[in-house]
């Protein structure tokens, strides 16, 4: 006996929401018995598949998770199961479940799948949306031909797209979609999305209340950075009044520091409110308790072997009877990411090589309105740097990284060698300065640390075509410069790609040439050339012509050959960023019947 009744289970995406739908929406009509007449336990006997042909019904029943011979019940947990299973894979529209016929005690169900769309082309339509904008949003999000149609795909869309405007001020933007299968392929779905920034709407007025010690001017322009309410004139111009929901959070908390660096330590946002006002434009309210104002009171430090208390002091700077700027005191400790310069206390500690020391500052006592403070180090052991690796050059060879770390195996720990390390490979200009990444593992059982710099290369070659008029002349300019040159193996004559590249030499070839005129030079840098410090060598040639005739029909002609070396050696002295260049020139002239001008007069040599 057969029969045909509602589905058991229904996941629906439709076309345009991809959106589930429960069975009680379905608009099915039963053939025979109602659902519940099937209602109990069965032996699986088989299932079938109807609707793809991407997948045997055998495969389906293992992506379920049922086995036949199983004892399942309907409705039961167990189909629920394999029916969100085949929905978790994200690979159908439409997933149904029936019962294809029941035998006895056993049953047999039919699976019906619709396969999830695939994309076609896709284009972007608004204001202001050409050709590069098109390619670049279809491209940030991912939308290549061949994708499939899943519900996250589209949700993701209509958050990511109206995100970047919205980021410029357009509050209310947001997206449309419209498809139509492809004229091509009947099997993909073209999309015409629709993009609607609407209007930027701006931020009317930013209104304090509480504040009676700082102006709301003040407070406007000192910790509200990135939200900022209209205003005339240049300030205004460069400044808009857009209103990000992020930054506007991130300015909440720098009122709140901004009120700690004047003293106010238990400043605090009672409320705040945004809204529409009847402009469309945004209000922004928000109520503050100042407190009262705090000084710094007695500072003392503990814990402290390696550095005495009165250069610690000294290098805080801060002392008693000041205003209690707990911004920068906790700066200046090493709280916070501590100063850029490297001037606070953690820093000096983990320079010398106290990777694991801590440097906490502790508000000890309030008397009044003076905070008596404590500086609590724990100094620990000094590290040593253990295992140093990088990965990423695919180009530059190995011993040119490794002369440019300062962060060398056995030496001890430095924060500043980091810095100094991240600085001198970025400023190679064969990798990515923003991708020069290093990943750091401290090992305090042993006061080790490992590191891997992570590098990304990028072309440092440079070509140079220029074209000009002067001197009733054309002029044409040709310049080759290779800053990642290996001459070792130039002259092995092997790796031409299309010269050999890898030991970080610069070698540059220029030539210029116009009617009268030829100038033609090479020249070549070796960054490193002997010693543990870097020492560059460079030489150069270069040979110029000038040759033309008179109105007299005499040949006028000057040739000058000049060639140079020079060596630049990285000094230690005042410190490692001085160097001292030392270097020789020489130059010949020859010339014939060549005007030299000297003041009002002109004479002719050769």
């Amino acid at each position: 006996m057969k029969f045909r009744l509602l589905p058991i289970i229904m996941f629906v995406a439709s076309a345009h929401f991809y959106g589930q739908v429960t069975p009680q929406d379905s608009t099915q009509v039963s053939n025979s018995v109602h659902a519940e007449n099937q209602a109990g336990t069965y032996t699986l006997k088989d299932i079938v598949v109807d609707g793809v042909k991407k997948y045997t019904p055998a495969q389906i029943l293992r992506f379920t998770g049922l086995v036949k011979g199983e004892s399942v019940d309907i409705p039961g947990q167990k189909i629920s199961n394999a029916v969100k299973k085949l929905w978790d894979t994200q690979s159908y529209s439409e997933v149904e479940v029936y019962v294809q016929s029941i035998e006895g005690e056993t049953v047999i169900l039919k699976f019906y799948l619709q396969d999830l769309k695939d994309l076609g082309e896709v284009k972007f339509t608004g204001k202001g949306i050409g050709k590069s904008k098109n390619e670049k949003m279809a491209k940030d999000n991912n939308l290549k031909p061949g994708t499939k149609i899943t519900q996250n795909l589209v949700s993701s869309l209509k958050t990511n797209v109206p995100k970047d405007f919205i980021k410029k001020g357009y509050a209310d933007a947001k997206i449309s979609i419209q498809e139509k299968v492809n004229a091509g392929d009947p099997n993909l779905v073209d999309w015409t999305i629709n993009v609607d920034k609407g209007k930027r709407i701006k931020i009317d007025h930013i209104e304090f209340e509480g504040n009676q010690y700082v102006s709301d001017r003040k407070l406007r322009k000192k910790a509200f950075k990135e939200t900022k309410q209209k205003r005339f004139g240049i300030g205004g111009i460069l400044k808009s009044s857009k209103f990000i929901e992020d930054k506007y959070q991130e300015d909440k908390q720098n009122l709140i520091n901004y009120y700690n660096s004047l003293g106010y330590r238990d400043a605090a946002i009672v409320s705040d409110s945004v809204w529409r006002n009847k402009r469309n434009n945004y209000e922004i309210n928000v109520k503050l308790k100042e407190g009262k104002q705090y000084y710094i009171g007695d500072i003392t430090f503990t814990g402290n072997t390696v550095y005495s208390t009165d250069y610690l002091q000294r290098l805080l700077g801060y002392k008693k009877g000041e205003i209690y700027d707990a911004v920068g005191f906790n700066k200046k400790v090493g709280e916070d990411g501590g100063k850029e310069d490297d001037s606070d206390l953690k820093s000096l500690y983990m320079n010398s090589g106290y990777l694991f020391s801590n440097v906490t500052p502790v508000e000890k006592s309030v008397d009044g309105d003076k905070i008596n403070l404590e500086i609590r180090i724990n100094e620990g052991e000094r590290a040593t740097w253990n295992k140093v690796t990088w990965q990423g050059n695919t180009t530059t060879h190995d011993h040119v990284i490794l002369r440019a770390l300062r962060t060398k195996p056995g030496e001890l720990f430095k924060k500043s060698d980091i810095k100094r390390t991240y600085f001198d490979l970025a400023g190679m200009s064969f990798f990515d300065p923003q991708q020069v990444g290093q990943d750091i593992q401290p090992n305090q059982q042993d006061n080790t640390v490992d590191i891997n710099w992570k590098l990304v290369e990028k072309g440092s070659s440079q070509v140079q075509l220029q074209a000009g008029y002067g001197g009733n002349s054309f002029i044409g300019t040709l310049g080759l410069t290779f800053n990642n040159f290996s001459l070792k193996n130039f002259l092995k004559f092997k790796d031409f790609k299309p010269v050999p590249q890898g030991d970080g030499q610069t070698l540059s070839l220029q030539a210029q040439a116009g009617q009268y005129f030829q100038n033609y030079g090479v020249s070549f840098t070796e960054p490193w050339l002997f010693g543990t410090r870097p020492t560059a060598l460079s030489v150069s040639l270069n040979n110029s012509r000038v040759k033309y005739s008179d109105v007299y029909g005499n040949a006028q002609k000057l040739n000058i050959f000049s060639a140079s070396v020079g060596l630049n050696r990285l000094l230690k002295w005042p410190d490692d960023y001085f160097s001292l260049y030392t270097g020789l020139q020489y130059q010949k002239y020859d010339f014939k019947n060549y005007p030299f001008q000297f003041g009002d007069a002109t004479e002719y040599y050769g």
